[in-house]
């Protein structure tokens, strides 16, 4: 690293004594050696420290784009010691789980989700994070690179997600083959991200062409439609594929667009293949039929108070549609033409004007599970796991009920179905309280003692007291 290049008050050794005053006497590089091995956090608290003090206008041109590739390469390494660190929580952990008395088939449970949370990433990213730190272990070469800083993240991600597939000794000479000398590593790291990946996929059918081809069966068996929204009010639809459809279904909707555009179509080619793949899919036109949804529409509890009862303040509505989110009033109002046009589905949820807070909902059926079921997802939004933010598959009882816990709203939380079955694991704590503003707090505690704390978003933004 190429310490005179940085701002010197991030990386000196006048910076680092503040967390531990032994150094303050010793060279920068000795210094920084000697936190991170004595104590690797206080050393990374005293980096950020540092770098938080950048000043650009105190450097040339020619220095700035010094200190921006150094901090690639310091950001690059740091994720490699983050691999590091996760291969020792795992290992810990498996330690403590088998030392428990844990079944083979469960050690390691909970630990992606650890590594998530430390990271404020969700739970499905600290699964990946740990998959690859466990799988660069083994490419020497590979991870040799990227403790220098040399190659990203993302790029030993692609590499390794080509390989992974393969045999023990077939992804080691795989490795040499891509980084086992000077040159072929500096070959790598000039290479962008999708370079680099089609050059471990060439190698790895080489090494296992049968493999290869049962590997690509079990893709094709994967194959699945995903969605998630997208900003404005849209909502992105992707499909996986096998080749031969993905590429028979764009040719499918081109030539849909070209033959409307050529008969005087005006709308955009984009336009016409995304109201035809809708045409198509659903039986009905995008342009002209309504769409049978269902709406909830979140309106303040004092809404229903007579004119004039509101705090002086216009009542506020949003609606949720199911499989999207959140849409705003005038959004809501068309919606709901079209689920009363339809028979579609359109309820009533009532929450506190104060906090923004669900406190009640009214629905045609009756059931309470359900309608409990239905309040907290609604209140919840997603996944109450921090960071998280996949879908609710799961209600759950914080305090589960063979503790004695209540089916309750004040028990309860909305869960993806991975984040419920991690809970499960021994070492894995939660507790409910209520703010003093009547939010509701959920309070998890991981096996290392480490608590986080999650609360549901506001229905509706909080309205103001009055004065």
């Amino acid at each position: 690293m190429v310490l005179h290049r940085f701002p010197r008050k991030a990386f000196s050794a006048y910076s680092l004594s503040v967390v531990d005053p032994r150094i303050e006497h010793m060279s920068e590089s000795l210094a920084i050696e000697a936190l991170v091995r004595d104590d690797p956090v206080a050393a990374a608290r005293a980096f950020a420290r540092g770098l938080a003090d950048l000043a650009p206008e105190s450097f040339c041109e020619t220095d700035l784009v010094d200190v921006l590739g150094e901090l690639e390469t310091l950001k690059c390494a740091a994720e490699s010691a983050q691999a590091v660190a996760t291969r020792g929580v795992y290992a810990a952990a498996v330690a403590r789980q088998r030392a428990a008395g844990w079944r083979s088939s469960r050690l390691g449970q909970g630990v992606g989700h650890q590594v998530a949370l430390a990271r404020r990433e969700p739970p499905s990213r600290g699964s990946t994070h740990l998959g690859l730190a466990r799988e660069v272990a083994a490419l020497p070469h590979l991870a040799g690179l990227w403790a220098a800083g040399r190659v990203s993240e993302r790029k030993v991600s692609l590499i390794v997600g080509r390989i992974v597939w393969l045999d023990a000794d077939d992804r080691r000479g795989v490795d040499a083959q891509l980084a086992g000398d000077p040159e072929r590593a500096e070959r790598l790291c000039q290479m962008n991200d999708w370079q680099a990946r089609g050059a471990a996929e060439a190698l790895a059918c080489a090494a296992d062409p049968a493999g290869a081809v049962r590997r690509r069966a079990a893709a094709e068996a994967d194959r699945h439609v995903t969605s998630r929204p997208a900003p404005d009010t849209m909502m992105r639809l992707s499909a996986l594929l096998p080749v031969k459809d993905g590429v028979a279904l764009i040719a499918a909707l081109r030539l849909a667009a070209d033959q409307a555009r050529a008969a005087g179509d005006d709308r955009t080619r984009g336009q016409v293949m995304a109201d035809t793949l809708v045409g198509r899919v659903t039986g009905r036109d995008p342009l002209t039929d309504p769409a049978p949804v269902t709406v909830d529409v979140t309106v303040p509890l004092d809404a229903l108070l007579p004119d004039g009862s509101h705090d002086g303040q216009a009542p506020h509505a949003f609606g949720w549609v199911d499989g999207y989110g959140e849409v705003p009033a005038d959004l809501t109002r068309s919606l709901v033409a079209d689920a009363v046009e339809t028979l579609g589905v359109f309820r009533r949820v009532f929450t506190d004007p104060a906090t923004g807070q669900l406190v009640a909902m009214e629905s045609a059926a009756r059931r309470f599970p359900a309608l409990l079921a239905l309040l907290l997802r609604r209140r919840d939004t997603y996944c109450r796991t921090p960071w998280c933010g996949a879908p609710i598959r799961h209600t759950d009882h914080v305090l589960p009920a063979e503790e004695g816990g209540p089916t309750s709203a004040d028990n309860g939380q909305g869960l993806c179905e991975a984040c419920n079955y991690a809970k499960q694991a021994p070492g894995w704590r939660s507790k409910t309280r209520t703010d003093p503003d009547g939010t509701h707090v959920v309070e998890t505690t991981t096996p290392t003692g480490h608590t986080h704390e999650t609360r549901p978003p506001p229905a509706h933004p909080p309205r103001s007291p009055r004065e």
